[in-house]
């Protein structure tokens, strides 16, 4: 796993601190207040566990925070794109899976140090991939036990069903796109036997609920959180 940059003690902005865990007006004037403690974003982590994805549990064993010197340039880098925004109060606290090198990079640089990964098949375009919930992210961890919690300025969303690899922007007027969810990976190479293979053969896992997913594609909308990693127990 990477190494952990920043502690849970150190504050890691006012927008880390402050944001909502779900949809919902958007203030910026808040006052800044400390990082969440590991129970308070274990708690955040265990809401956010939809059974249709097959994770009993989701145990934080680490997580780290934005360094303290780095939030403050990743907050006006955020700010100053969402209120470029066709709806810019419209802001979510979203997973992000990936590469641990990755997600430590984005934890430690922000979304401009890196492009998003290239999607099998191309998918719904070229973005970056969240979701609200962070057991079906963990679905496209390849096993890693890492997850990065992000504040994403999703605006005016534009629903799409088709997909386009090419895509590289939403339509005009949107700010991001919500789309029905990718196809998950094979199992026992992305999960590495953390789902039961016969339950997905079931079909429980090609169309299950819960697996919309928000994307952006303009990675200045989005301002990295916390790096978790955790280990899971399956149902």
């Amino acid at each position: 796993p990477p190494p952990p940059h920043g502690g849970l003690g150190e504050k890691a902005g006012t927008l880390a601190a402050k944001a909502h865990s779900g949809a919902g007006a958007y203030g910026t004037a808040r006052p800044p207040e400390a990082a969440l403690s590991i129970d308070e974003l274990q708690a955040e982590v265990s809401a956010s566990i939809k059974p249709e994805h097959g994770l009993a549990t989701m145990q934080l064993v680490q997580a780290s925070a934005v360094a303290p010197q780095m939030a403050a340039r990743l907050e006006s880098r955020f700010e100053a794109c969402r209120r470029q925004l066709s709806e810019p109060s419209l802001v979510l606290r979203l997973y992000l899976a990936g590469q641990p090198s990755m997600l430590h990079r984005l934890l430690t640089e922000g979304f401009g140090a890196a492009e998003p990964p290239a999607q099998p098949g191309g998918n719904f375009g070229r973005g970056w991939y969240f979701s609200r919930y962070a057991s079906r992210a963990h679905c496209f961890t390849g096993g890693s036990g890492c997850l990065l919690l992000a504040l994403v300025a999703v605006g005016n969303t534009e629903t799409v069903v088709r997909r386009d690899g090419s895509r590289g922007a939403p339509s005009p007027g949107y700010d991001s796109i919500i789309i029905p969810g990718r196809p998950l990976p094979a199992v026992a190479s992305a999960l590495r036997g953390s789902i039961d293979p016969a339950v997905v053969s079931r079909g429980s896992y090609a169309s299950a609920p819960h697996s919309e997913e928000y994307v952006i594609f303009d990675g200045s909308q989005a301002m990295p959180l916390y790096l978790l990693q955790y280990e899971v127990t399956v149902l």
